[in-house]
């Protein structure tokens, strides 16, 4: 799947898309493990959510959704990133414990059984990100 697929599916129900170029195709969800795609993550949410959320508010939602999707932790903001977390994991999973790690999913088809779920904690993060 391609990066760029993987965070389209991941936003819908945001004001949020993301092109990428290059757009790097991962075989398998541990492929999003890697510290350039961390970034490249970040940095893609951050310019799609310019204009829409506040520059803190950007920059929290894009490092939260890039930890999320990478299991790397690089937070410049990490109140409000935690804050969006926890938004996150109590919708998603009705709880402050469950989350999911994305990159440690078997494949893509696990991707999808559990993305009506996450796609639900991701919106409640990006509103509340709204006023950050």
């Amino acid at each position: 799947m391609y990066l760029s697929n993987v965070l389209n599916n991941l936003l819908a129900g945001t004001q949020l898309h993301v092109v990428l170029n290059p757009d790097p195709y991962l075989p398998s969800p541990e492929y999003l493990h890697q510290s350039q795609i961390h970034d490249v993550i970040k940095n893609s949410v951050v310019n799609a959510a310019s204009g829409i959320l506040s520059a803190h508010g950007a920059c929290a939602f894009g490092e939260w959704l890039a930890a999320l999707c990478t299991g790397l932790i690089e937070f410049s903001n990490e109140l409000n990133v935690v804050y969006l977390d926890m938004v996150f994991r109590k919708t998603a999973f009705g709880n402050f414990i469950q989350t999911i790690p994305l990159h440690l999913l078997p494949d893509w088809q696990h991707f999808s059984q559990y993305l009506p779920q996450v796609r639900r904690g991701i919106q409640m993060a990006f509103e509340v990100a709204k006023t950050l």
